[in-house]
């Protein structure tokens, strides 16, 4: 009897061993989570900050100095004609109207007798006299001058330190064959400049 009870009692402790290693077998597979461990310390988020350009406008740059204008006064421009004992240019002294050429008379501006006077088409003048006279006074315009520079506007002390033969003639001076007339309101400064030949109107 005895046998058959311990028989049975281990064939039912094999049964109970066999289904706890077939539940241990059936059982899934846990895989446990990273623990993050922390040292105590909070790290604060780190933040990018992308840099902006900020355009700069280029001011107009501003000279503080003082201005200093200065004026200047232009010089006379001068001619590339030269006034010559015997006159410049296409007009001498001599020439009858008839000889003048094309384009250098201008208008006739005065007339006495058989003296005539005319303006010349690039500001100058000249005086015709009695017939067989021809021309024999020329006053060039402002811009022509002598070879030596004299010309209008020249001051009696540069006529005479530059012609030694300079005397003077008609509240003017002659010199070198040239005629100089300084008349103005100051005296002392060529108003006009050209040449002349003894003739009947002049007297």
């Amino acid at each position: 009897m005895r046998t058959r009870n311990l028989a049975a009692l281990l064939a039912f402790g094999a049964l109970a061993l066999v289904a706890c290693t077939a539940q241990d077998q059936a059982a899934p597979t846990t895989t446990a989570s990273p623990t993050t461990v922390s040292l105590g310390v909070e790290q604060p988020p780190k933040t990018t900050t992308a840099a902006t350009a900020t355009p700069v406008s280029a001011a107009p740059a501003t000279d503080k100095a003082a201005v200093t204008t200065t004026t200047t006064v232009a010089a006379k421009p001068k001619s590339a004609v030269v006034l010559e004992p015997t006159g410049y240019g296409a007009i001498r002294l001599g020439m009858t109207v008839d000889q003048v050429p094309a384009g250098v008379l201008g208008a006739k501006v005065d007339e006495i007798g058989q003296c005539a006077a005319y303006q010349l088409t690039d500001g100058g003048r000249v005086v015709f006299g009695y017939p067989g006279e021809g021309a024999w006074r020329i006053i060039a315009p402002s811009a022509v001058r002598t070879a030596e520079g004299i010309g209008e506007g020249s001051t009696r002390a540069e006529v005479t330190s530059t012609y030694a033969d300079a005397q003077e003639f008609r509240g003017g001076y002659t010199a070198h064959g040239l005629a100089l007339w300084f008349e103005g309101a100051d005296g002392n400064r060529a108003s006009g400049i050209g040449v002349e030949k003894v003739s009947e109107c002049s007297n």
